[in-house]
């Protein structure tokens, strides 16, 4: 039988060559679209983080300018200790005011929690070597709304369902006829009391019944007026350095714009903010629109106001590299919000005493 012995050859160098050349072009291929994909994956993530933040905040910005102004039955507008009727000489008539506002330490106009003025704000504040505006909009809260059951020493409020009451924070008492703006008592705890307690000092006169609340009768007078708490007061919108700035020892600023986030009071509603700006427009009967910064505005133009324009810059926050080569991905959005309970108002008939 005869056995065939086949010659056995290894690769040689051209081969290993070759193989190796074909390797490093295939490899340096897949090496380039991964980084191509982490580029897209870096600025696709961004661009939904600033799309997701920018409509987050634009929402809590329209629910809170659309109810500036509101006081229960009426507007503060409407309540207001004078009527203007010229936005460019401060022409003005007072009127019986039909509210009061915090007293003590709240009675100066512009102090925050000063309800002669609906809606008011600061240009320019400097934060860090950047500089952004800040927004100011006072309103009763519906949604913490409940009825009066009695009244005791003109400094206790009876109503049930006190839960979102807290001592120290502002609280109103109203209904259709007039409304008293008042900080709750800071020894009162309005869940467990049962009642809300006027903080001494915080009024300038005792709230009763018989004054203050419309129609006639005992029962009518304590179905007619409400206490409002909960959100009820100033909110203010300004520009910070984020938390996640301050755990990494980091601030707001030109070179970390990343680092800056909006507020809502003391609470952080977004991170990553550029630019903040804020304009203050109004409406007269003749169909002319007006807007200011708040630098430019006067008593008689925060009156005036009946819608706010927001305008925003939002960055990546996470690094996304741009055609131009900024490391931060930016979009600005802009929005006019109008307030519900500013309607334009004739103010040729309000100076005749129409």
């Amino acid at each position: 039988m005869n056995t065939t012995i086949f010659k056995q050859r290894g690769i040689g160098l051209v081969e290993i060559l070759v193989s190796m050349a074909i390797g490093l072009f295939i490899l340096a291929g897949v090496v380039q679209l991964y980084a191509t994909s982490t580029v897209n994956a870096k600025t696709v993530s961004g661009a939904a983080a600033i799309q997701e933040n920018a409509r987050f905040a634009f929402s809590r910005l329209e629910q809170d300018i659309k109810q500036a102004g509101y006081a229960g039955c009426f507007s503060l507008k409407s309540a207001y200790p004078r009527q203007y009727f010229s936005e460019a000489a401060d022409d003005y008539m007072d009127v019986v005011p039909r509210y009061d506002q915090l007293v003590t330490t709240n009675a100066a106009a512009g102090e925050e929690n000063d309800f002669s003025m609906f809606v008011s704000g600061e240009n320019d504040v400097d934060v860090g070597s950047l500089a952004f505006d800040s927004l100011t909009v006072r309103y009763l809260s519906a949604k913490s709304r409940r009825a009066v059951t009695a009244i005791t020493g003109g400094n206790q409020i009876y109503a049930s369902g006190l839960t979102d009451f807290k001592s120290g924070e502002v609280a109103a008492i109203g209904d259709c006829s007039r409304v008293s703006f008042f900080e709750i008592g800071n020894t009162n705890s309005p869940e467990v009391d049962g009642y809300v307690e006027i903080a001494s000092g915080s009024l300038g006169r005792q709230y009763t019944m018989a004054s203050d609340s419309s129609g006639t009768g005992t029962a009518l007078e304590s179905a007619v007026a409400y206490v409002y708490g909960g959100d009820t007061g100033a909110i203010t919108y300004s520009i910070g350095t984020s938390a996640a700035g301050n755990a990494l020892g980091e601030s707001c600023s030109s070179s970390s714009p990343q680092y800056c986030a909006l507020r809502r009071n003391n609470d952080e509603l977004v991170e990553g903010i550029s630019a903040f700006d804020v304009e203050y427009g109004w409406q007269d009967v003749d169909g002319k629109l007006y807007f200011h910064t708040a630098d430019a505005m006067n008593a008689a133009r925060w009156f005036f106001v009946d819608r706010v324009r927001v305008s925003a810059t939002f960055n990546s926050i996470e690094s996304a590299p741009t055609n131009d080569g900024s490391p931060l991905l930016t979009k600005t959005y802009a929005r006019t919000f109008l307030m519900q309970n500013q309607l334009p108002v004739d103010y040729s008939r309000l100076a005749a005493g129409l």
